[in-house]
């Protein structure tokens, strides 16, 4: 146990790279499963305080696969969860982040508040769903998850943004998360991610609203999403207003089908109409049909009159039996 003691003093007074040395010396001393599992604790915790997250996920993938009793792997899975969730959020993969936040059971409690507290999972997952899903998927997967329900409940202001964000009340959820960046700036593992969530989170709220329509003006939009810009000096919806410019900048970089009708003020969606598709699709399944059905009763009529050409020897089928009246050239 000395490399043990060796490794919490080093840990203690932030010296990590010792720390990380010591913990791994005692590999070769571990001689039961949970000693190998405390072990391997101790590299994650060592490991996120140094911002190792490949090192984090190295030792999550050995944890779940230690030869631990089940009832002592049913009480660690919080804990790996919530250490995986964390390093998939720090390497940018913010939907495989979300989706394992969600899956961190609720008997975390204060089991791992050297790493990260039931508070911290339910804003870090409810920021990296926001950025990565849609509506539906909020809905079903966040606000009506029974295991996440109870994270949400610590931290109601993000249940609050992710339910009007489901209702389609964009400028509350973006005020909401607005009101506190300040305090999320100050988040040790939070703040280096904020600009890039807030990014995602708004930039999906502006592709959500366009969804239901063919065509939206510039200055609705503006009042949701450009609040204070309008009634100020500058023309929310001119062409040099910043609001416009994001519009232009999604447009060019694919996230919205859409073009700007400055002189209409409109923003118009390059979408194909989908009732138009479909009564052109029907129309076009019925033509073809009245074609096959005619020829058919053409075909009947040849037979009963006793007008069918039967096929030499040698030759292809006619119009014999087991014949079929060929089609009008172009009508293939």
């Amino acid at each position: 146990m000395g490399h043990e003691d060796l490794g919490n003093h080093h840990y203690e007074t932030g010296d990590m790279a010792a720390a990380s040395k010591a913990y791994s010396r005692m590999r070769d001393y571990c001689t039961t499963p949970n000693h190998i599992t405390s072990m391997l604790f101790k590299m994650v915790n060592v490991a996120t305080e140094r911002g190792d997250w490949m090192s984090v996920q190295s030792n999550v993938h050995r944890l779940r696969n230690s030869q631990s009793k089940p009832e002592d792997a049913a009480k660690n899975l919080s804990k790996i969860s919530a250490a995986s969730a964390l390093s998939q959020m720090h390497q940018g993969s913010y939907l495989e982040a979300a989706n394992s936040f969600l899956s961190v059971p609720p008997d975390l409690g204060d089991t791992y508040n050297e790493v990260i507290s039931p508070n911290d999972v339910a804003v870090y997952g409810g920021l990296c769903a926001l950025a990565s899903m849609n509506r539906d998927e909020l809905q079903k997967s966040v606000l009506d998850s029974q295991t996440f329900r109870n994270f949400l409940e610590l931290e109601p202001h993000i249940r609050r943004a992710i339910a009007f964000f489901c209702n389609f009340k964009f400028r509350q959820c973006l005020d909401i998360l607005e009101a506190y960046r300040p305090d999320y700036l100050l988040d040790i593992h939070l703040q280096r991610h904020i600009p890039q969530l807030y990014k995602r989170i708004r930039t999906k709220s502006i592709e959500q609203y366009m969804i239901p329509f063919s065509r939206v003006t510039l200055d609705s939009m503006a009042k949701i999403f450009a609040p204070t810009v309008v009634g100020g000096e500058a023309c929310p919806t001119d062409i040099s207003s910043p609001f416009v410019q994001e519009l232009v900048g999604l447009i060019q970089d694919g996230v919205l089908n859409a073009r700007i009708d400055l002189e209409k003020g409109l923003l118009v969606s390059n979408q194909i109409d989908l009732r138009a598709e479909v009564q052109r699709t029907t129309l076009e399944s019925l033509r073809e049909f009245n074609e096959e059905a005619h020829l058919r009763i053409l075909h009947s009529a040849v037979l009963q009159a006793g007008l069918e050409v039967k096929p030499e020897n040698g030759e292809g089928p006619g119009l014999g039996k087991g014949g079929r009246f060929p089609r009008a050239p172009g009508k293939d």
